[in-house]
């Protein structure tokens, strides 16, 4: 961070320098107390900085030693602008002379990224940040610039782009190769419960009290280890959500919604898999909410925060999920009586694979160690141009909220 604030200050101060160059009619200034030329060739040489001036008038080119060395030439090589425009690479070319025209009919200064050819072959990326002067009846005087090179930067670039798309598609596979056994597994144990409460309904006045308990705990195991699979599943469909959302690759589709209606839908299909008297939901006096949503991503973070809030709760019920209006935004919160977070557990909790050992309540939600599902949850409210956070007290429970903007309705 200090050098690029320590070279910025080094390509202003460059810019400075060029421009009393062209004020003084001069390519090389004269030192004055106030302006040492060489001070400011040795911060560009520190740099790497390069710098060009082209004296539209005369025709006639200046590029510092720096300058050069960015093209692939020796110090001692000759300027020549129509040289310079073949080292610029056939896929750059024709943009990279649009903008200069472009700026040039504007009269505002240019920085424009591209890839040059060196005579050896070899391909670099610079910087070229500069402005055209021009004369009282606004014709181009003098072209002024200054150039840096950026090709270490643009490898790691595409390095980190190549990392993230193979990431992706290791995750894509990974899902499938889990998805396909955890999928037979659920229907079975899904198969093996419906058999099981039939055979238990037709026969459980011909049976043994010892059979009956037997069975009854072959009933509940089943559901059991339903439920973790069930698990299991969020945490695959988790897990390729965040890959996506590395790789820039989720998407979501907005949609005009009542905000109401999308929180309640998310409620009620909870309520039937939740213990009674445990969920509840208040919501404020309009019924209607317009905003612009996702549904099913929206429904996903207010899944999370309810799956938080029980796992937190334990054996403290309830959990009340409440919708608000605030100034231009709607606010939906899950409160619950767990706990509680510290103030660093607070900060925490968002991050991608925080470690939940050692925390208790909302901190490891559902169990989840891997510290996907909250930071899932912020992501998707960014994507919605929401804000995310948490208001809690350590020993009196925890209150999970986020906002959306409210939706302009038409006159």
């Amino acid at each position: 961070m200090f050098l690029g604030k320590w070279r910025w200050s080094t390509l202003l101060l460059a810019l400075q320098w060029m421009t009393k160059i062209a004020n003084n009619g001069s390519t090389l200034p004269q030192t004055t107390p106030h302006f040492d030329q060489n001070r400011y060739q040795m911060a560009m040489e520190a740099a790497g900085v390069g710098m060009y001036d082209f004296d539209i008038v005369r025709k006639q080119h200046f590029w510092s030693k720096e300058c050069k060395a960015l093209l692939g030439l020796p110090p001692d090589a000759e300027e020549d602008f129509t040289f310079f425009r073949s080292l610029i690479h056939p896929e750059d070319r024709e943009r990279v002379l649009f903008l200069f025209a472009e700026h040039h009919h504007m009269k505002t200064p240019h920085k424009i990224e591209y890839r040059l050819v060196w005579p050896d072959g070899t391909i670099h990326w610079i910087v070229d940040h500069g402005r055209f002067l021009y004369d009282q009846q606004g014709n181009p005087i003098r072209l002024l610039g200054v150039a840096w090179e950026i090709t270490a930067l643009k490898q790691a670039e595409e390095a980190r782009s190549q990392a993230n798309e193979q990431l992706r598609e290791f995750f894509c596979q990974i899902g499938h190769e889990l998805r396909t056994p955890l999928t037979a597994l659920k229907g079975n144990l899904q198969l093996s419960e419906r058999h099981l409460r039939r055979w238990l309904a037709a026969h459980e006045n011909s049976l043994a009290e010892k059979e009956k308990l037997l069975l009854q705990r072959l009933k509940r195991w089943n559901e059991q280890a339903l439920r973790q699979a069930n698990v299991e599943n969020h945490l695959i469909e988790n897990l390729l959500d965040v890959s996506a959302l590395q790789a820039a690759g989720l998407c979501i589709s907005l949609e005009p919604r009542n905000l109401v209606q999308v929180v309640s839908a998310a409620v009620d299909d909870l309520q039937t898999i939740m213990p009674p008297c445990t969920l509840f939901c208040e919501t404020c006096e309009p019924s209607d909410i317009p905003v612009m949503v996702d549904e099913v991503r929206i429904g996903q973070v207010i899944t999370q925060y309810i799956k938080n809030a029980l796992h937190a709760a334990a054996e403290r019920p309830p959990i009340i999920v409440g919708i608000s209006l605030e100034e231009k935004v709607a606010r939906v919160w899950v409160k619950d009586t767990g706990p509680g977070l510290s103030c660093e557990q607070q900060v925490s909790i968002w991050k991608l694979l925080q470690s939940a050992s050692g925390l208790t309540g909302s901190q490891c939600p559902g169990g989840n160690r891997l510290g996907l599902g909250l930071y899932l949850c912020r992501e998707l409210i960014r994507l919605h141009r929401g804000q995310i956070g948490v208001e809690s007290v350590p020993g009196e429970g925890s209150t999970f909220w986020f906002t959306l903007p409210l939706r302009e309705l038409q006159p």
